[in-house]
């Protein structure tokens, strides 16, 4: 009797590390999936503007491949690849506000934030209700620590806004409070 309880509990103790094994295989195999995604995609963006850039060689005096590349190197967080582009784009004729809105987003990333700020400007100038706009200028007041412009350009972007955000509120906010006066508390 003893025997088979003793073989009982051998047994229980396999079942129960084949159970945790499984287990730790099956969070292992799902952790390697996620990863393996986000590093296929992070190489499918490499590859993609390899693709582009063999496209360049074929058509250099093509003003949109510049823009389609300097477009990847902004995703690939590579700024200063994505200006050099931009601005080939721009001396080849391309000029648009997707376009003024990637310089604007490169310049912030890189603390040029009085030529993002002229970018930013510019689609106002045609679209003065463009939130986008708008919201990297708020983005970039704020981290010049001028909080009354950022207060107000986020408040541009809650009222142009089509929908309500909470992270718009939530700027707005923060840039009233980061005035540390009476009226800007209050109005956080």
């Amino acid at each position: 009797m003893i025997k088979l309880l003793s073989c009982f509990t051998c047994l229980l103790s396999i079942l129960l590390i084949v159970k945790m094994t499984l287990l730790r295989n099956l969070i292992l195999i799902l952790f390697l999936l996620v990863t393996g995604f986000n590093v296929s995609a992070h190489g499918d963006l490499h590859e993609r503007i390899l693709e582009v850039t063999q496209e360049i060689k074929i058509s250099p005096d093509s003003a949109f491949l510049y823009f389609k590349r300097g477009k990847l190197y902004h995703q690939h967080n590579d700024f200063e690849n994505s200006l050099k582009d931009l601005k080939k784009s721009r001396k080849l004729g391309l000029r648009n506000n997707e376009q003024s809105f990637l310089f604007a987003k490169n310049y912030f990333y890189l603390k040029k934030y009085n030529i993002g700020i002229k970018y930013a400007s510019k689609i106002l100038k045609d679209q003065p209700n463009n939130v986008s706009a708008q919201k990297i200028i708020g983005k970039t007041y704020f981290q010049q620590k001028k909080y009354k412009k950022a207060a107000l350009s986020f408040e541009k972007v809650i009222l142009n806004s089509k929908e309500t955000f909470p992270d718009n509120y939530l700027d707005a906010s923060k840039a009233w409070y980061a005035l540390r006066k009476e009226n800007g508390i209050e109005r956080a």
